[in-house]
């Protein structure tokens, strides 16, 4: 798994399990997975500049990655079981989204 593979998994577990982080901006984050290309590394690294401009979320994302390197477990593949081989991760964001913020 790539290292922009594993960071979109963290963003994914991250917005489920925190998804009070993220509910003053759910219409710009569908905005900005809407405006970027479909390529892992685009969409990981659009995610990792929008994390920054957002400190509450930069600083439990950076959390995040930091107990994953000491657990080796978050962003693995049995972390999210239900991403298939070679997901459309637009649509998994967008649908993770989606999904903790029905209308």
């Amino acid at each position: 798994m790539s290292v922009a593979e594993k960071q979109i998994r963290k963003f994914i577990h991250l917005i489920e399990t925190q998804p009070e982080l993220f509910s003053e901006y759910t219409e710009e984050l569908i905005q900005l997975i809407d405006e970027t290309p479909d390529d892992i590394k685009s969409l990981s690294e659009k995610i990792l500049d929008w994390c920054d401009e957002h400190d509450e979320i930069d600083d439990a994302f950076a959390k995040l990655s930091q107990e994953a390197t000491q657990q080796k477990s978050v962003g693995d593949e049995e972390l999210i079981e239900e991403i298939p081989d070679n997901p459309s991760y637009k649509q998994l964001l967008k649908n993770t989204i989606q999904q903790s913020f029905p209308d």
